[in-house]
């Protein structure tokens, strides 16, 4: 288990480098910038927090289970797993949530229903219903550029990681 504590903590390192570089690079500017833009990356710095903020809780529980176990039955249909470089928690009913980080790729997934999160360090991949959305959330530039875009990928990414953390909260407890 020792080493899913590890990947654990490092999805959590990777959201709060990505929150800290819109902190420094977009929120810290919020005199001088658009406030409908500081409005887009105060909900997305938001979402990645509380995503945060949740697999924090997810490590504290995980920690004080047997430190021999590659996975973990946390509830009726909710899962955690370690798989190779990989963590992978899991609900599958009624409506499966998949919460997900991979070191070799340095990535994070959240995905409810069909829709699908991607965090990468310096990039966000947001998949829903025939949108796909690329950008890097700590560059004011894309925000400038790509507004209505990003307006609507964090409206995505703020629905989903908050029902993610609802649906999965209530099994973990």
């Amino acid at each position: 288990m020792a080493g899913l504590i590890d990947l654990i903590d490092e999805a959590i390192k990777l959201l709060n480098s990505v929150s800290k570089g819109i902190d420094d690079n977009i929120m810290s500017r919020s005199k001088e910038v658009d406030a409908r833009i500081i409005s887009v990356a105060a909900n997305l710095n938001s979402s990645f927090k509380e995503i945060a903020s949740f697999l924090t809780g997810l490590r504290d529980k995980a920690s004080k289970i047997s430190q021999e176990a590659s996975g973990l039955v946390l509830s009726e249909n909710t899962y955690l797993t370690n798989y190779g470089d990989r963590f992978i928690l899991i609900k599958i009913k009624p409506r499966h949530a998949i919460v997900s980080y991979d070191r070799a790729s340095s990535s994070f997934l959240v995905e409810v229903g069909s829709n699908k999160i991607i965090i990468g360090g310096s990039r966000i991949e947001v998949k829903s219903k025939g949108v796909n959305i690329v950008f890097n959330p700590s560059q004011l530039e894309e925000y400038e550029s790509r507004f209505s875009e990003l307006k609507l990928a964090s409206r995505i990414i703020q629905n989903n990681i908050s029902e993610c953390v609802s649906i999965l909260a209530q099994k973990i407890r």
